[in-house]
């Protein structure tokens, strides 16, 4: 049949407007990550740095981790011992090591729910 009028132009998708910062959505949530080599917030550029108030756990911890992980190089296991924990002193939401046998993981308390060390 005939081609059909042309729909309303709409706004960009949140994925796609996220993508194009070089980010990743997860649970509708833009998420940008950035390489850490000291203990301070390194904000990613043209970022403004939010914790989202969630209850998210580990299995959401391990998703983005999955998401943002460089080259395959982030274990399977946490470090359950004192090294990492649940903070709310730093604008990032997660923070996690690679190279190990073990990951140490740190998690803002505003999103999640999870304790990674055992304290």
């Amino acid at each position: 049949g005939a081609r059909g009028r042309r729909g309303k132009t709409g706004g960009s998708s949140s994925t796609l407007r996220c993508s194009r910062i070089g980010g990743l959505v997860y649970k509708d949530i833009c998420f940008k990550s950035t390489r850490l080599s000291r203990n301070r917030d390194s904000v990613p550029s043209d970022c403004k740095p939010w914790q989202p108030k969630k209850v998210w756990n580990e299995a959401d911890w391990w998703t983005l981790a999955n998401l943002f992980k460089n080259e395959n190089k982030i274990t399977s296991h946490i470090d359950r011992e004192v090294d990492g924990g649940r903070c709310d002193n730093f604008q990032a939401i997660m923070s996690f090591s690679e190279n190990g046998e073990t990951s140490k993981v740190w998690v803002n308390k505003k999103t999640f729910s999870f304790n990674p060390t055992a304290e």
